[in-house]
């Protein structure tokens, strides 16, 4: 299994329609609106890493008003 946090930057006015979206994807686990920067935490679970490069680079910044991520990988629980 594959853990990270995806930290997401978002385009002025997008933050809560991002979060929704994020949280529509079942391997989101939870995605939280923060101030300051990222604008959004994420937490994801997928069953390796590959399947979590395809989540990152396929399907979470394809979503409209994210302007970049950034992904940090749970080595440790």
């Amino acid at each position: 299994m594959a853990q990270a946090y995806i930290f997401v930057k978002v385009d002025v006015g997008k933050t809560k329609a991002v979060a929704e979206a994020l949280r529509q994807i079942p391997e989101i686990k939870s995605a939280h609106i923060v101030w300051g920067i990222p604008d959004i935490i994420a937490f994801a679970e997928t069953a390796d890493y590959k399947s979590l490069t395809e989540l990152v680079l396929n399907r979470v910044q394809a979503i409209e008003g994210v302007a970049q991520t950034d992904t940090r990988l749970v080595v440790e629980e």
